[in-house]
């Protein structure tokens, strides 16, 4: 903790980030947890709005790209959350709440991003807050390998320097479209079934027979 208001920035920022992984980030995994666990519908899920649609995480050294991805995300009306948005090197519990709030996180590998630790831990907490992580390839040839290898190995990666900007932008928009609208399909699937079993539910309660009480011969007034 003495480290955390150190003279040199590098050291305060390593201090903070140890401290925050080690007693912030074990709470709102647990939390997370405990809502999973907590019995909800399927469009009760999908369609809780987030407060940001999309969070980029990146190394500065991609600054450049990552600030034109920016700028035609925000073109399209998406409301998206950077740390150069709030301060320069936002802390940790921003970044946190950042990626808690968030539809998409866009990773942006590069070997400068897999360098960073603090990179790292943005990566790390995505995944573990199962989060929809859409890789982005920022640097010619680059090969995610490592700790970042491991976590993106399953997903679709978007090689910005070898399809173009262009091309690679109108591929990140497809694939967000797409999630969304597998999204709505799960909706409109649970809302039918929901209405089916409704439907069920009712033609299995039985029918007053009025018509027959109502055709029943008059008793004789004696």
């Amino acid at each position: 903790r003495t480290l955390t208001s150190s003279s040199q920035q590098d050291l305060q920022l390593i201090a903070t980030a140890l401290i925050w992984k080690l007693e912030k980030e074990p709470e709102t995994i647990i939390k997370t947890v405990q809502q999973q666990q907590q019995p909800s519908s399927i469009s009760s899920l999908m369609i809780d709005r987030k407060q940001y649609d999309i969070m980029i995480s990146y190394s500065h050294n991609d600054k450049e790209l990552c600030h034109r991805i920016l700028s035609s995300l925000e073109k399209d009306q998406l409301c998206v959350w950077i740390d150069s948005r709030l301060m320069h090197g936002a802390t940790f519990d921003a970044m946190a709440k950042a990626i808690e709030n968030a539809e998409f996180v866009l990773v942006c590998m590069s070997d400068a991003y897999k360098q960073s630790p603090f990179c790292e831990m943005e990566a790390s907490y995505a995944v573990k807050r199962r989060c929809h992580i859409i890789p982005l390839v920022m640097t010619t040839s680059y090969k995610a390998d490592g700790w970042l290898g491991v976590l993106t190995s399953a997903l679709i990666y978007i090689d910005f320097p070898k399809l173009g900007f262009d091309k690679a932008y109108q591929e990140l928009k497809k694939q967000i479209g797409l999630f969304r609208m597998n999204n709505s399909n799960l909706i409109l699937a649970e809302q039918n079934q929901v209405h089916h079993n409704s439907s069920s539910l009712m033609d299995s309660i039985p029918k007053t027979n009025s018509s027959v009480e109502n055709n029943k011969e008059p008793r004789p007034v004696v």
